[in-house]
């Protein structure tokens, strides 16, 4: 039984106050989006612009229930930016003005970093893609990441599915080390799969050795095409980035299940593609927080294996397949891409969080 919601249930839409607050150089808040247009350069969030004022209702200070920071919140937490000083002391004052209301600032930092926000946490609600469960604060929400909608350029807006088989297919394309790893890694690696809890710094690594076990399994067939580069950046021209974009997708949609482990930050934009192509996922999990886990059931399409079971990736895999037929396999693709539609696209996602933060709303207006 699922616990996503129907998409087409009705909400009132929550009311925002999102302060004139305007910083050079520094991204504004995809909270914004509804009301100022997408900002970024892909059609990742055209919807989200679109018709996120059906979530959002931008309202006035005194009429609202929640604040919003109305810039990205990476730039509070990352030092190497030059804009850090100024939009900590801007945060300050609307996080400021918000609490003298009773109302909590929600902040979107897309960052991979995992630091607290250095703001009072009481006051404020952190949306994140990057968070470590064991160090998890109670205000901290893990947000999905985006980049281009795929499903109606690739799939004409229609699901292809995989047929079930006996053997199954995992598919990798992407950045991941080659060779062995130093050996401080190497001690590393051998120590998280002996269980001591080391929390990993980057993936790449992980990536490799995790392909590794995968493919002398016998389990399972592998499709995997390692790049040296995140995203191709290798590539010096727009024709060779569309090429390897396109290969990433292919490789997404001509396997059965799509193997993701962390980059840099604790989190995998492959998730929420593989989902969106309606592709189950199969994650290694290190220490991960996925998004809406209160409202989804992500059991029904993702084989999740902790990063000290990682020998064992394989056989889960494959126990997870041999549960499953010809018609609930179809079922599991045709729910991957239902979950990211209904909770974990752009606009999605914030109406189900808007739902959450609704259940909690700050003190009621003019108190």
């Amino acid at each position: 039984m699922t616990k996503v919601g129907r998409r087409d249930v009705a909400q009132e839409r929550l009311p925002i106050w999102i302060p004139d607050v305007h910083l050079n150089g520094v991204k504004v808040s995809q909270v914004l989006y509804p009301f100022v247009g997408s900002q970024v350069d892909h059609d990742g969030y055209d919807v989200l612009a679109s018709r996120g004022q059906e979530v959002f209702e931008r309202t006035t200070l005194e009429q609202a229930r929640f604040a919003v920071l109305p810039f990205d919140g990476n730039v509070l937490v990352d030092s190497n930016l030059p804009a850090g000083p100024s939009a900590l002391a801007a945060a300050r004052k609307v996080v400021g003005r918000a609490a003298q209301r009773g109302l909590k600032t929600i902040i979107v930092a897309n960052t991979d970093r995992v630091e607290p926000i250095p703001l009072p946490q009481k006051s404020i609600i952190v949306l994140r893609p990057s968070i470590l469960r064991s160090k998890k604060r109670a205000n901290e929400y893990a947000l999905p990441a985006w980049h281009n909608e795929l499903f109606s350029k690739h799939c004409n807006s229609e699901l292809k599915i995989q047929p079930w088989r006996q053997i199954p297919s995992v598919g990798f394309c992407g950045h991941a080390a080659r060779g062995r790893p130093p050996l401080t890694r190497r001690i590393k690696l051998l120590l998280q799969d002996c269980g001591v809890p080391i929390p990993h710094n980057d993936g790449i690594w992980l990536r490799s050795a995790c392909m590794d076990y995968l493919a002398r399994s016998g389990e399972v067939e592998t499709n995997f095409i390692v790049r040296d580069h995140y995203f191709g950046a290798s590539f010096q021209n727009d024709l060779e980035k569309q090429a390897c974009r396109d290969e990433y997708i292919r490789n997404i949609l001509d396997n059965d299940y799509s193997l993701c482990v962390r980059g840099f930050g604790n989190h995998s934009f492959r998730v929420y593609e593989s989902l969106s192509l309606g592709r189950p996922v199969l994650l290694l999990d290190t220490d991960c927080v996925l998004p809406l886990e209160e409202l989804i059931n992500y059991e029904e399409v993702m084989v999740r294996v902790p990063d000290r079971e990682l020998p064992n990736v394989a056989y889960r895999l494959k126990a997870f397949h041999d549960s499953l037929n010809e018609v609930s396999f179809e079922r599991v693709q045709r729910r991957a891409r239902d979950v990211w539609e209904e909770s974990l696209s752009p606009l999605g996602y914030y109406r189900s969080l808007a739902r959450i933060l609704a259940k909690f709303q700050s003190s009621p207006p003019g108190t």
